[in-house]
């Protein structure tokens, strides 16, 4: 009779369906919103061919142990050994090295074969275990960026340089491929739709705000959807069959430092110079609705994950045209709207739509 045991994997918690002592099947764990459909190769891999079913040791040194020259390592068979007489066999060893050359010439494994959470992880095991029979010695660090840790205090005198202070990946030249049609579709102006990102103006954010959830926990439940920045949103918005590359007739871009504070345009109100900055030599120029896009790529989800699909060709651009909206404006009189009380009234502020219990006191109402 099957049952269901739980697990946890790489891949996310998991019910292996186990008959016996062999897994049969898998599922997802029941609280898992968005399991990895990686998970069903599971049973697969504990059960694969290529896996070592028991203990195995090296014929040559399983006949004259640490005597054995190690002439035949590469070459030699391994011999199949009972799970007691190979924990026999490395207690010994253990316990002869360190007798012989101290608790410091045993070595507490590697950086890697990590695993999901601690307990099957086996670093922590194998140290725990060599730290209760007398000692090890550790590595630190790591092999990613390991030796880099030790030796930049010496050129350049903070490692932090490397992870935080490094160019920006948006000023390297070499960053871009050539043969893709697209040059800045990363960064977009505002608007409704626009130039391959979505964006909202003020106002109809304001009305996004009421049909989303409130409260944190609730919206980190929503499922989202990204495209890649290098996609273009191609839909037949007309409804005549016939698709078109979303724009708006939004003709603004500048350039942000780190806190993205506006420091300068590039364009400003110039349709022409602005899709030429936008889109380069892909954009075939011409008066409102007669733009044209020779090459469009366009993304798919596989799951949640966005993957370039396909690229389209002579694509038309929709050009929407752009309203601008008001913005309300207030001022906090009974506190400094920097102050604690006045961020807490703005947090609250946003809040206010269907579903929230209206907080008062957080409002100065009170």
């Amino acid at each position: 009779m099957p049952r269901l045991s739980p697990s946890s994997s790489h891949y996310g918690a998991v019910m292996a369906v186990v008959e016996g002592d062999k897994m049969v099947g898998i599922q997802p764990y029941a609280s898992d919103i968005d399991p990895s459909p990686i998970i069903n190769s599971l049973p697969g891999m504990v059960h694969g061919n290529l896996r070592i079913p028991q203990p195995m040791v090296r014929a040559g040194w399983l006949a004259d142990r640490h005597r054995s020259d190690g002439s035949r390592r590469g070459a030699d068979a391994f011999v199949p050994v009972s799970w007691e007489m190979a924990l026999d066999l490395v207690a010994g060893e253990l316990e002869r090295v360190r007798t012989e050359h101290g608790a410091e010439s045993i070595y507490g494994g590697s950086y890697g074969w990590g695993s999901a959470g601690r307990l099957h992880n086996a670093p922590t095991l194998l140290r725990r275990m060599l730290g209760f029979t007398g000692g090890y010695t550790a590595s630190v660090n790591n092999y990613s960026f390991g030796a880099a840790l030790p030796l930049m205090p010496h050129i350049i005198g903070d490692f932090n340089r490397v992870l935080t202070d490094m160019t920006d990946w948006r000023t390297i030249a070499s960053e871009r491929d050539g043969k893709k049609p697209y040059q800045n579709l990363w960064i977009a102006s505002r608007g409704p739709v626009s130039h391959g990102c979505i964006r909202l103006p003020s106002g109809h954010m304001s009305e996004l705000r009421q049909i989303v959830p409130t409260d944190s926990p609730v919206l980190e439940r929503v499922r989202t959807f990204r495209n890649l920045p290098g996609c273009y949103d191609v839909f037949d918005v007309r409804g005549d069959g016939s698709p078109a590359v979303m724009g708006v007739q939004y003709y603004v871009a500048y350039k942000c430092d780190t806190e993205h504070t506006p420091l300068r345009t590039y364009v400003a109100n110039r349709r022409d110079p602005y899709y030429r900055w936008l889109y380069g030599t892909n954009a075939v120029l011409g008066p409102v609705g007669k733009v044209t896009l020779r090459e469009a790529p366009v993304c798919r989800f596989v799951g949640r994950k966005a993957e370039e699909a396909q690229v389209l060709s002579n694509m038309p651009l929709y050009e929407a045209p752009f309203e601008p909206e008001a913005i309300q404006f207030f001022t906090v009189k009974r506190v400094p709207f920097d102050s604690d009380k006045g961020m807490e009234l703005n947090r609250e502020l946003r809040k206010v739509g269907a579903g929230h219990q209206l907080d008062r006191a957080k409002l100065l109402l009170d």
